[in-house]
This record gives C-alpha cells, structure tokens and sequence, in this order.
C-alpha cells in the first residue's frame, strides 16, 4: 500500500515539473520574440536617421556628378547666360555601355575604335560617341560590297544601327568629252561642253577662266551635265577655260578650251583698212585677186 502511494506521488511531482518546465520556455519564447521586436524597431529608426542625415548633406558626395566637358566649371557660354555651375546627373545604377563596330558579320579590333562621351547640356543625358578607321587595304581583300554597322550593348539589351556601305572612291584619267576652242560674235550664245571623268563618287564638275576659279554669273552658267552656257558673248569673256572634276579621291584638269569673242563691225572696218592698203602699196591686180579669195570664202555674189 505504501509502495503505490509513493509511486502516484512520484507521478504527481514528475508531471509538476514538466509543467513548470513547459512554462519556462514559453516564458523564453516571449521574451526573444519581445526583444527581437525591440532590436528591429531601433534598427528602423537608425536608417531613417541616416537617410534624412544623407538628405541634408551635399548630394555630389554620394552620387557620381557627370559634368558637360564642352562647358567646364567657370565659363560663359557664346550666347549669354551663366555657366559657372556645371548641370548636375546623378546616376544611382549606371549601366555601361559598350560599343563596337562589325564588318561583314565580323567584330573589329577594339584597338581600332575610337571612344568619345560628353553631357548634353540641354537634356543631361550623357552621349557616348564611337567611330572607326576603314583603310583600302580592309575594303580590298574583301570580295563583295564590304559593310559595317555598330553595335550599342548594355545589361537591359542591344541595339544594332543600319548597315552602311563603303566603297573605294576612284577617279578615271580621261575626260568623256573635253571642251574644245571657239568663237562666237559679240552678244551671241554660245557653248563650252564638258563631260567629266567616270568616278565613284560622282565628281563635282566646275571651270576656271585663265587659271582662275570662274565665279558663275546671269550670263555665265554651268549645267547640270557641267556644261558652261555662255547667254550673251561679252568681250571681256575672251579667254582660256579649264573644266575641272573633282571628288575625294582626287582632281582632274581638261586641256584648256580657247573663248574667242569678235565684234563683227570691228572686223569689217579692220578688213577694208587691210585692202586700202594693200591696193595702195601692191596695184590693184593684188586687190581685185584678195577681193575674190574673200568673195568666193563668204559667197558675195
């Protein structure tokens, strides 16, 4: 009887312990939950202590300041105004840029590209320019139209510009139709021709008038074809032309082209004082034979 009593008192205390035990780490359970709240809160409060403290502080200290290199610190802009503070862009997730240059489905050397930023003072939207050296040797060895378009790459994605073409600029030797001399009577029209040599790109077609480049006038014109029209022959117009072609793989120069301009009252008078005196000093024989040869060229009777 003793033994059973002993037991279920034994019994009784192990399940007062447990409880007891039990409740100490609920009270454990609260207390760590209770002083996690505590610690988050203070650390909320920190950060936005130091968030209002980064408000007042100078901006540039934390965000990298991009200025326009073409206006720097301290100049006057050309049109007025005040330049002294450069345009502010502050970048908090600068995403870089690469550039490059592919030939025919290849990409170029990056030795071979040439990199320039700058600030628009306008917008603040920083500019990142490349360009690229294509030589002859490059176009040459490449069978077919040889093409390059640039290639803009960043984190967010790529952008790839229109191809362009390139081709080797060229200039032939000849002339398809040189201008040749003339002459025309005073006040008359009257035509200096000019085909320029075949080329790529097209040349540009202009005149010089006695080594002097020709300055087009009412009366002096070049065609589209680089013909020079000549409206109303002038005295003053009688001189030596050079039709001239030209694009970036050179210059050409015509043989030049002799303008003559004659007043035919003029001629008249300096004919009949010839034949004065040639019948004056060689007979009239002489005379009447140059007034037939003169005759029998201008068809007088």
């Amino acid at each position: 009887m003793m033994t059973t009593c002993g037991y279920q008192n034994f019994q009784r205390k192990e399940k007062q312990i447990r409880k007891s035990a039990l409740t100490n780490w609920i009270w454990i359970a609260v207390l760590l939950l209770f002083m996690t709240a505590v610690c988050t809160a203070l650390d909320e409060e920190s950060d936005a202590d130091a968030d209002d403290a980064d408000a007042d502080a100078d901006p540039e200290e934390h965000y990298p300041l991009l200025e326009d290199p073409l206006h720097p610190p301290g100049s006057a802009p050309s049109g007025g105004g005040d330049h002294s503070v450069p345009l502010p862009v502050f970048l908090e997730e600068p995403n870089p840029v690469l550039l490059f240059t592919r030939c025919n489905g290849k990409r170029l050397d990056g030795s071979q590209l040439h990199h320039q930023e700058f600030v628009d003072p306008q917008t603040g939207v920083r500019n990142v320019e490349a360009s690229v050296n294509i030589t002859r040797d490059l176009v040459d060895e490449f069978f077919g139209k040889f093409r390059c378009d640039c290639v803009a790459w960043t984190s967010r994605g790529q952008v790839t510009s229109q191809p362009a073409t390139i081709v080797v600029a060229s200039l032939k030797k000849s002339f398809e139709s040189p201008p040749y001399s003339t002459t025309v009577e005073i006040d008359h029209q009257t035509e200096l021709r000019c085909l320029p040599p075949q080329g790529t790109p097209q040349p540009r077609v202009y005149w010089l008038k006695n080594g002097q480049p020709l300055e087009p006038d009412t009366n002096m014109i070049v065609s589209s074809e680089g013909h020079l029209l000549v409206g109303q022959a002038r005295l003053v117009d009688t001189a030596n032309y050079t039709c001239v072609a030209e694009n970036v793989s050179g210059k050409k120069l015509s043989d030049p082209a002799q303008l003559t301009v004659y007043d035919q009252s003029s001629a008249v008078l300096l004919l009949a004082e010839i034949l004065i005196t040639v019948s004056a000093i060689c007979g009239v024989l002489v005379y009447d034979w140059l007034i037939a040869q003169i005759c029998k060229s201008y068809d007088c009777f």
